[in-house]
């Protein structure tokens, strides 16, 4: 607290001193984020809130999903499908409402679509929509000037003749058709003859969640004690409720604490037609069966934190729809995102996701079925614990975030001369404050929680500092000063005066391990002075608390190089990166120390190129292998600080070398770490296996690469790169976690490694660094921001 106070009233005397420097710069940085642009104007013909369906509430979370994702220059047009069009009066996003049984309501909106620059139409279909009137949509589908992509939400197989021309015809006129399951591609390839390059599967998406405490909800919500079995969605005879009712006295029998929640109001539609009859008579069941304590209606419409939190508190999710040709749920999806092991019927989209042991499935109506498997479950907790995992790993492929990912590269391939980028996330050093304890930074994760017993590395707390002295360094952020400390500190631990050098392990009694003497930490040892050095170029800007420390880093930094021989290509990099740094100290002596060794390393690099290279291998080593970008990274900075072309000429060639090879179909395709790839094997590349720390060091190379050799297209190179992390990856998957600040721990062959580890998360948050840099840097550098610079100079007077 004392270390926090002091900090405090340093920052406040500093921030007093420099406040017109300060507003200067932020009204300047305002000034610069204007892009010219193009603007993409996308409709959207759906349902849409506040109507009560799942497709309005499925379009919500994927609009939501995909501004979040891309960059700010897009606009979507809601053509709300609805009699009723007052309620949408205050809506912005709503542009047109259609009333799908009048002719004149869809010539209005073929108007709009074709006059009001858009440049795509989604439609999202469910043949319930437009029964009123389906000439009309037909006409819809004709006249709109505009590529048309259409989400099925329904696929029946085995048509009549009338449905299989339906859905011939929607295929003649939209440029692709969206699914949510693999089976209904395969039913419109099989049953309709439609073309497999002509359909894209995205699975319905779900929401991330925050684990809650299960206990804490149940007590919330009035279930505390009891075995919570649900199911939830508008209610309708098409749920058969009533085969799980008939299942519950046999379960009752052996488990007293059952509750079976219903959760959600009746259909809208159903209640107009025939008011609340089929909730009625499931009433009258529980009656019947005297199972009232053992039943619960929630009889509303849930918003979506109340509803995430009825599903986390459910020990199973009960899912019994008799229509076995529905092809998929949103309400199934949502309980896989929660970590609910289910029972289902076999409709085509559980028939899927419950191949991957996440729950069971039970015949139509078989409600004896339905319970023998709720007390197979209720009878193996650990199992029931396996299937609850199992679902979390699935529902992370299929969260909205990569629902919008996909859309979104779908979307560029016919968006003409447009194209939809992602965005920077913007920073949360969340995971990275509760990955550091009162001593360091913790080395893993399982998921996003801090795996204590892991214990703590010198390499993670190195990499820590790097990346808290540049964010401190951009933002002034103050809450990060207390752990850049301990980063900084446990350097200092690691240090080994006797031998000048650094150990690596350290288990979460503080106390060095034995790992230290098995494994090589030449390495560990080039990343510590990497992290030293950036300490040094950085630490005029800290508070007056941090200067003490600058002494002893420079007698380490001194003592390296005068007594520390690196060796391994890495480890040269590494040292000469925070060489470099450190020439920031005014001392002349020092300064010819690291001019000498660095040049001696450079020459090194040089030399095991020149042994390594012949045609078609560009590169250092007979292998490429891990943390690659760092090698012509290291020698493109030393070839600029010695003012040395050849040695830039060579960093050029093996960056080069390095994307071609790691550059796939428009995205980054990583060296995996199950298999190296070798010089005399080039073509050999095997999946899964590719790690953050690949990615994050490209980006890093990559954005120098563009500072120092600027107009040679490597800031495209650098985004994509980054991209990896945003989901443009062989999964098509987000590596990054927004709601967490943490990064996960890779790509496998089929999946996400869904831990959050010290190396990713860091990793991650220094490409994101580099490549804000970068950026900024360019809107700098254009001939209107120049002139913006130079008037607000003039103007203030203030250097910016």
């Amino acid at each position: 607290m004392n270390f926090m106070i002091l900090i405090l009233v340093q920052l406040f005397m500093r921030i007093t001193r420099s406040d017109n420097t300060l507003s200067t710069t932020q009204t300047l940085d305002q000034l610069l984020t204007s892009t010219s642009k193009k603007t993409i104007n996308i409709a959207v013909l759906s349902s849409y809130p506040p109507r009560e369906c799942g497709i309005a509430t499925y379009t919500d979370d994927l609009i939501t999903a995909l501004q979040a994702k891309h960059q700010a220059d897009v606009n979507y047009h809601m053509i709300a499908i609805d009699s009723n069009k007052e309620r949408y009066a205050e809506i912005a996003m709503v542009k047109q409402v259609l009333d799908p049984g009048s002719d004149q309501s869809y010539q209005d909106c073929i108007c709009y679509v074709n006059t009001g620059d858009i440049d795509l139409c989604i439609i999202q279909h469910e043949f319930g929509l437009f029964y009123k009137n389906e000439p009309g949509f037909f006409q819809f589908l004709e006249q709109v000037s505009v590529p048309v992509l259409t989400v099925f939400h329904t696929v029946l197989p085995r048509p009549d003749d009338m449905m299989y021309q339906k859905v011939r015809s929607i295929n003649q006129y939209v440029e692709q058709i969206i699914v949510m399951t693999e089976k209904s591609e395969e039913i419109l390839i099989q049953d309709y003859q439609l073309e497999k390059e002509k359909i894209s599967v995205i699975p319905h998406g779900t929401h991330k969640v925050v684990p809650k405490n299960t206990d804490a909800l149940k007590k919330k919500y009035n279930a505390e004690g009891r075995k919570v079995v649900s199911t939830f969605g508008l209610l309708g005879p098409g749920k058969s409720i009533e085969t799980t009712l008939h299942a519950l006295p046999s379960i009752i029998e052996k488990h007293k604490d059952v509750l079976f929640l219903v959760l959600g109001k009746t259909h809208p539609s159903l209640v107009a037609e025939e008011g609340e009859k089929y909730r009625d008579y499931l009433e009258g069941i529980v009656e019947e069966l005297q199972i009232t304590e053992h039943v619960r209606f929630v009889n509303k419409f849930l918003e979506i934190n109340e509803l995430l939190d009825y599903l986390q508190l459910t020990d199973i999710y009960l899912f019994t729809s008799k229509d076995p040709n529905q092809a998929v749920s949103g309400t199934f999806s949502y309980a896989v995102s929660c970590g609910c092991p289910i029972i289902s019927t076999p409709i085509p989209h559980a028939t899927e996701v419950l191949r991957d042991d996440v729950g069971q499935l039970f015949d139509f109506g078989d409600s004896k079925g339905l319970s023998e498997l709720v007390l197979e479950y209720f009878d193996n907790p650990t199992h029931l614990h396996t299937m609850s995992l199992n679902a979390l790993h699935i529902s992370s492929f299929n969260t909205w975030e990569n629902s919008a990912i996909n859309h979104v590269l779908l979307f560029n391939h016919f968006l003409k001369d447009k194209e939809l980028s992602f965005s920077i996330p913007e920073t949360n050093i969340n995971h990275i404050l509760k990955l550091t304890t009162d001593f360091g930074m913790l080395q893993f994760s399982k998921f996003s929680s801090p795996d204590i017993d892991s214990g703590y590395t010198l390499d993670d707390n190195a990499r820590a500092l790097i990346f808290a002295l540049e964010y401190y360094e951009e933002t002034r952020d103050i809450q990060i000063l207390h752990a850049l400390k301990l980063y900084l500190e446990v350097m200092l631990f690691c240090y080994q005066p006797e031998t000048k050098s650094f150990l690596n392990y350290v288990d979460y009694t503080e106390q060095f391990t034995d790992q230290n003497n098995e494994d090589s930490l030449e390495d560990s040892n080039g990343r510590a002075i990497w992290a030293l050095g950036s300490f040094i170029k950085h630490h005029e800007s800290l508070p007056d608390i941090f200067q003490p420390y600058v002494s002893k880093v420079l007698l380490i930094i001194q003592s390296f190089i005068s007594h520390s021989e690196a060796v391994s290509p890495r480890s040269i990099a590494f040292t000469i990166k925070g060489l470099l740094h450190s020439i920031a100290i005014n001392n002349k002596e020092l300064q010819l120390l690291i001019k000498n060794k660095v040049t001696y390393y450079a020459d090194i690099l040089i030399g095991q190129y020149r042994a390594n290279s012949e045609k078609d291998w560009d590169w250092f080593e007979p292998s490429i292998t891990y943390g690659n970008a760092i090698l012509p990274e290291a020698l493109l900075l030393a070839g600029d600080y010695l003012n040395n072309n050849a040695m830039i000429e060579v960093a050029e060639k093996a960056i080069r070398f390095l994307v071609k090879h790691t550059s796939k179909n428009g995205y980054m395709e990583l060296i995996s770490n199950r298999s190296w790839f070798d010089k005399g094997n080039i073509e050999h590349r095997e999946e899964g296996g590719e790690q953050p720390i690949d990615a994050s060091y490209t980006t890093m190379a990559l954005a120098k690469f563009n500072d120092i050799c600027p107009d040679k297209g490597y800031d495209k190179s650098c985004r994509k790169s980054f991209e990896w992390f945003l989901g443009k990856n062989r999964l098509n998957q987000a590596v990054y976690d927004q709601n967490t600040g943490g990064c996960y721990d890779g790509l496998e062959t089929k999946y996400v490694n869904l831990n959050q580890g010290a190396e990713s998360t860091v990793c991650y948050h220094l490409a994101s660094n580099a490549v804000r840099s970068m950026d900024k840097k360019s809107k700098a550098t254009t001939p209107i921001a120049q002139n913006l610079i130079n008037l607000k100079t003039k103007q203030s007077g203030v250097a910016v």
